[in-house]
């Protein structure tokens, strides 16, 4: 079969795969397309049949019968060498993934980059042969994976089929080897059935749907600020937004092809799963075991891993895991870290010798008296208990596949010793550097010491989502190769969940760790980087991003309510002042200006407008601080004056620019909704903390998720005039009743019901002069009245036959409630509080 790359080309070049392989295939295709479109006067064609033509792929075992002089042959695996002879390319490796390295270096070669966020194409230009296209390069890592962490609509929670294939595109194309996922105990795309009852599972993040780590939703997001990008009223991946009945389906067959498709590539896949949560342990299954069989962890059930019953619920797991994705390679057993305080659910890392049977104690005593080196802590016994839990996995693992590697992982690197010494011979780990401490002297130490008993592999993180999420990525490590090789590290990941601005960060580490560029200086990757985008000889430009790339801001979190902390940062040490940040970005944007490009190349233009988005999110942020401290000093006038030329709509919008200039990836679009929802809301809110904005709220059902981990409270209507209502229903009012018709919704009030006045995120109000309007449907008349404290402030009436009441009143110590009472049903549809002094 030949397969034409285009029908009007001059000079006839056939590609032919002499591998016979599907990867060998699939790069002769891809070396075939992109030579096209580098030189339009020549047709470039594959030849997948007769195996003639001017480049040829051939794996090593084939080159003695091709009379190819090769003085040696490329050995190490993924590696590769490209000669010219005789006015034939040859491209040799010894596997299938060296044959696909070839191909993206030999058209890096011609003028290529690729990174994480896309492509970058060279100018066309005019054939001349083969001359200098010889290039050989081997990995000096072989381990090289990247973590995209399920949790976030900013990463791959919120992506289609298509969004993953083209991830896992361009990590090969830039010469990593591996993906890695992790599903929480609650993630729909693994659930099991045992005992005949079925795991619950909760929901893949949408903006209307799933609540993990701070999710809000929104009714419209087409009426969020920039909100034009979107297309639809809910944004999230089409597998997140089927029925109820059918979600755990959607996200399994949306994983199952993902993993088929990696598979066709080569691509390792590492898939993480909790083990150590309540979340894992449906109660529904668990409840039918032996209460032999179970420990109480607290105050959830648990199965004990050495108990065959329990043994037997851990083998289901793996049988049904590997029913459902038997394209895994690695299955990493996860844990939080282990800490007397341990949250989100976990309960084997608070595992305390207590709750130890008889001969855990013995066993675990015996081994702490061969390593006195070790502490005796509620981190030594939690260690201790989930080793147990892992060999009982590799036990199945024995039964079910022996091919399938077992690794453990958890976060940070202080476990290590003790996972060392309590886990499982040999047993990889996969240490999360969440405190980013990778390249420090203990830590490289640290890592050695373990890495002499069994292999680790090291996850280094992009950007950091408690607390430097969004701007620039981490600087990437200098040296790296060799920091991976001090710390006898067997491999590495990355960790991330947006794709853009990370393109640098992803480029050092995988130029780093191969030989032809080994320990790349990041100014030379800088430089090569800005070839790629804009041409050589561009010192500006490589000026500007090496400074941003070193000192860029770093800012904003995902993982709560809130993208900025309100008040003290919770996480990160040094974080830098938002007037230091803001110092940096206008010198770098008097930089970039100067660039004779600045107005042209659209990559400029997004750099330039992503500065002036940040200016503009510092000023916005240092006034709000500033209103927030006020706020907390009683200084209410002056926080109001502050907060009134606060303008986050302005920020958002220079954001939604910047990015138009290059396309909005789907990461990018899950920014722009959670910085509505979970910055500009603040505002809005500390607005009408003020008295600077009304109050909306409106009775209207909300969406949760029992089993979601730190889970986002508010949900939001935003009307067609772009007011933002907050929602109530059950979750939030508990102890109230709710009717839900067929065109609107409301609250049910058949006797007396009190309800605190506030703010929409519960803030108190401040004193002053408020009106507040009552929208209902009544038969028979009702009263309502506000109450400060045990003084009643205002009292109305209401009639039947009316549908809105309207009262005022002046409170003066920000505790206020509303009371209404009534003998007959009333439907309360909405309340607005405005305050009057504001002139609204």
């Amino acid at each position: 079969m030949l397969i034409t790359a285009s029908s009007c080309r001059k000079e006839p070049i056939v590609i032919a795969d002499l591998s016979q392989t599907p990867v060998g295939h699939f790069a002769s295709l891809e070396l075939a397309k992109h030579l096209s479109a580098v030189y339009p006067d020549v047709l470039f064609q594959v030849d997948s049949c007769s195996g003639k033509g001017r480049i040829l792929f051939l794996l090593n075992h084939q080159v003695p019968e091709t009379g190819l002089e090769l003085g040696e042959l490329p050995v190490a695996d993924e590696s590769f060498t490209i000669v010219e002879q005789n006015e034939t390319l040859w491209i040799v490796a010894p596997d299938e993934r060296g044959l696909l390295n070839a191909t993206y270096a030999l058209l890096e070669e011609q003028g290529y980059g690729f990174f994480i966020s896309g492509d970058k194409c060279p100018d066309p230009r005019q054939w001349n042969g083969f001359k200098d296209w010889a290039i050989s390069d081997q990995p000096l890592i072989m381990d090289r994976f990247v973590l995209n962490w399920h949790n976030f609509l900013s990463g791959c929670t919120g992506w289609n089929y298509e969004d993953w294939c083209f991830y896992i595109d361009q990590i090969n194309k830039m010469r990593y080897n591996g993906i890695m996922l992790h599903f929480y105990g609650n993630n729909p795309a693994f659930s099991f059935e045992y005992l005949g009852e079925r795991k619950k599972t909760g929901y893949l993040n949408n903006t209307a749907s799933g609540r993990d780590w701070g999710n809000q939703h929104v009714n419209d997001v087409r009426r969020l600020t920039g909100g034009a990008v979107f297309d639809t009223p809910v944004f999230g991946a089409l597998a997140s937004q089927v029925p109820e009945q059918e979600k755990e389906q959607a996200a399994t067959l949306l994983m199952q092809r993902v993993f088929d498709y990696a598979k066709s590539r080569r691509t390792k896949i590492i898939l993480a799963l909790d083990l150590d949560t309540w979340m894992a342990h449906p109660g529904n299954i668990v409840g039918k075991l032996p209460r032999e069989a179970l420990f109480e962890l607290k105050g959830a059930l648990t199965p004990n891993p050495e108990h065959p019953e329990g043994f037997r619920y851990y083998e289901q797991i793996l049988v049904s895991l590997l029913a459902k994705y038997p394209q895994i390679d690695q299955l990493a057993v996860w844990h939080r870290p282990p800490t007397l305080k341990t949250g989100l659910g976990s309960i084997w890392m608070n595992f305390s010798e207590e709750q130890f049977p008889i001969f855990w104690k013995k066993e675990y005593r015996q081994i702490m008296q061969q390593h006195p080196e070790l502490d005796h802590s509620i981190m030594s016994t939690s260690v201790f208990a989930y080793g147990k839990l892992i060999a009982a996995i590799q036990k199945a693992r024995d039964k079910v596949n022996p091919q399938l590697e077992i690794s453990s992982g958890s976060w940070r690197f202080d476990y290590l010793p003790l996972a060392d010494v309590f886990y499982p011979q040999g047993l990889p780990l996969i240490p999360l550097d969440w405190s980013i401490v990778f390249d420090q002297k203990q830590t490289q130490e640290l890592i050695a010491r373990v890495g002499r008993n069994r292999p680790v592999y090291p996850v280094v993180w992009a950007h950091h989502d408690d607390h430097r999420y969004i701007g620039r990525p981490y600087t990437p490590w200098a040296n790296f190769s060799e920091l991976l090789t001090n710390s006898r590290s067997q491999g590495f990941g990355l960790i991330h969940w947006t794709t853009r601005p990370l393109d640098l960060y992803f480029t050092s580490l995988t130029r780093q760790v191969w030989q032809n560029t080994q320990n790349e200086p990041l100014k030379n990757t800088v430089d090569w980087y800005v070839s790629k985008w804009v041409g050589n000889d561009h010192d500006t430009l490589s000026h500007y991003l090496y400074q941003w790339i070193n000192s860029g801001p770093m800012f904003g979190r995902e993982t709560s309510d809130h993208f900025v902390d309100i008040g003290q940062q919770e996480h990160g040490d040094e974080l830098e002042r938002w007037a230091d940040m803001e110092a940096k970005a206008q010198e770098r944007l008097r930089l970039l200006e100067t660039s004779n490009e600045s107005s042209k190349n659209p990559f400029i233009r997004y750099q330039r407008d992503m500065e002036l988005f940040y200016l503009s999110f510092f000023k916005n942020q240092q006034l709000f601080q500033e209103a927030v401290k006020a706020v907390n000093n009683g200084n209410m006038e002056h926080a109001k004056a502050v907060m009134a030329v606060t303008n986050p709509d302005s920020t958002l919008m220079l954001y939604v620019k910047a990015i138009e200039n290059i396309g909005f990836t789907s990461g990018e679009k899950a920014l722009l909704f959670s910085m509505n929802t979970r910055w500009k809301a603040d505002y809005l809110n500390m607005k009408q903390r003020l008295g600077l904005l009304p109050v909306l709220l409106q009775f209207s059902p909300t969406q949760h998720d029992t089993l979601a981990q730190a889970p986002g409270r508010y949900t939001y209507h935003i009307d067609e005039d772009g007011n933002w209502w907050r929602c109530l229903w059950k979750q939030e009012m508990k102890d109230s009743q709710f009717l839900q018709e067929t065109d609107r919704s409301a609250l049910l009030v058949d006797d007396q019901i009190e309800l605190e006045l506030t703010s929409m995120h519960g803030q108190p109000l401040a004193s002053g002069t408020y009106e507040l309007k009552v929208d209902y449907k009544a038969e028979s008349p009702f009263k309502i009245w506000v109450m400060e404290e045990q003084n009643c402030l205002s009292v109305k009436v209401c009639l039947g036959n009316l549908k809105q009441a309207s009262l005022r009143f002046n409170t003066t110590n920000e505790k206020v409630k509303l009371v209404i009472e009534t003998e007959q049903p009333v439907k309360i549809f909405n309340l607005v509080l405005i305050p009057k002094y504001a002139g609204i």
